[in-house]
């Protein structure tokens, strides 16, 4: 009989204690274990989720046993049960096999588009859509005629996800602001905003599709690869920075990291573009902007550390106001290339 367990054993549950609690004319359709315990990172408050296909939704009446629903008309699209005192809860999540096929154009279509510039998208994909792609990627396939995981391209996902999570000029202008303001506190607010954005894309980047920002540091902990000891150093400086110019500095030092390994990160990853590529973009983009004024440029001098090597540091960037008016050389040369065509 198969077993999961979850918390290092302090739950076990059994593939029929599992289907248990999905409605029953759900029981054969195709289920998921998910969520963050089953991703390493919950604890006793976590909750165990189910994630369940079928051709139609359950029927609202015929929902087991629980402590809260959530119904669409006559149909149900999630129940929630407490499984013990200490908070952990059941929760099963109902989805259409077409919402699924929606879902997985949905990234086909954000990912064709997200292939053509390199400014942050803010309005990403659907939050459900994310929800359950990210989700189901990460669990695991308990029962079904079949599993959906396996249409799912993680390559194309994470890059996704990358491009609606990383590119934080707009916070960090909230830094450069609080900074020359003498607002120590919330300059260094804002940076830990900055670093948590920035960081989270270079999960995305490493292959990590979790998207739950209260978990960030703990995957950053966990993350592999080559940038495996700045995920842990950007974990440290979030859990611990103080409002302090020497805390700020560090974490201007752990961005320029973060952008240096983004760029190695774009060669080497299934499905991104290029590092050459996004710099042909991000030229493209500058061109193309109809009025390329002080705030524009300001923008631009920024975001181009993100896809050119040594162009300045973040830390000169923040304390030098000459720094974000002027160029950076490689820069300046790739623009006046670009003009001279």
């Amino acid at each position: 009989m198969t077993q999961y367990e979850l918390l290092n054993g302090e739950l076990t549950f059994s593939r029929s204690d599992l289907l248990s609690r999905v409605c029953s004319s759900h029981r054969g359709s195709i289920v998921y274990l998910a969520g963050s315990m089953v991703e390493g990172n919950g604890n006793k408050q976590s909750d165990v989720d189910l994630y369940v296909f079928e051709s139609s939704l359950p029927s609202a009446s015929e929902v087991p046993v629980h402590n809260f629903a959530l119904n669409e008309g006559d149909r149900n699209r999630l129940h929630y049960t407490f499984l013990n005192d200490e908070g952990t809860g059941f929760d099963v999540e109902y989805y259409c096999t077409s919402e699924f096929e929606e879902m997985t154009r949905e990234l086909d279509e954000f990912y064709a588009a997200s292939l053509t510039s390199t400014r942050m998208i803010r309005t990403g994909m659907k939050k459900s859509t994310v929800d359950v792609l990210a989700r189901i990627s990460c669990g695991e396939f308990v029962s079904g005629a079949e599993d959906l995981s396996t249409r799912i391209d993680l390559g194309k996902l994470c890059f996704a996800l990358y491009r609606c999570s990383a590119g934080a000029f707009h916070e960090f202008k909230d830094v450069v602001g609080a900074w020359d303001a003498g607002d120590l506190e919330l300059a260094s607010w804002m940076l830990r905003e900055v670093i948590a954005i920035e960081a989270m894309g270079l999960l995305h980047l490493s292959g990590n599709p979790s998207c739950r920002r209260k978990w960030l540091t703990m995957n950053l902990f966990k993350m592999e690869g080559s940038a495996s000891e700045l995920g842990k150093r950007c974990a440290k400086w979030l859990l611990t920075a103080q409002p302090t110019e020497c805390d700020i500095q560090v974490g201007c030092r752990l961005l320029d990291g973060i952008y240096d390994a983004t760029r190695g990160m774009l060669d080497a990853t299934a499905g991104a573009y290029e590092e050459a590529e996004a710099r042909q973009l991000f030229l493209d983009e500058y061109q193309d902007e109809p009025k390329k004024d002080g705030g524009t440029n300001f923008e631009f001098i920024y975001r181009s550390r993100m896809v050119f090597p040594s162009v300045g540091s973040s830390w000169d960037f923040l304390t030098n106001s000459k720094s974000r008016r002027e160029w950076p050389r490689p820069v300046a040369e790739a623009l006046s290339g670009v003009r001279g065509q």
